[in-house]
């Protein structure tokens, strides 16, 4: 539980940080919460929309949801912002036929 504390902690001195909503987004996927994953990777992109990474997560977050067509967009977008990341072809092809 300190963890939450100290994640409520920082939300409250920084609420406009991308970087931390994306972080979040991250530990929601390892959670497997992925609807809370999508919530705070949209929060990091409302603040910083060029982020590739938070792209990548809420587009894993909406493949776990079967969410596949809004996940496909999410890694194709990404993939415009950061073309060396490797991460977005996989995603596209492992479920390219599910769309």
């Amino acid at each position: 539980h300190g963890n939450e504390r100290e994640q409520g902690t920082t939300l409250e001195k920084s609420p406009d940080d991308a970087e931390y909503y994306c972080q979040r987004a991250y530990a929601h996927i390892l959670l497997q919460n992925y609807t809370d994953a999508v919530a705070d990777a949209k929060k990091s992109l409302e603040l910083n929309p060029r982020n590739a990474v938070a792209l990548l997560r809420k587009g894993l977050g909406e493949y776990h949801i079967k969410n596949y067509a809004s996940a496909l967009e999410s890694f194709k977008e990404g993939q415009k912002l950061d073309s060396k990341y490797s991460n977005f072809l996989c995603a596209q092809h492992s479920f390219s036929n599910k769309t």
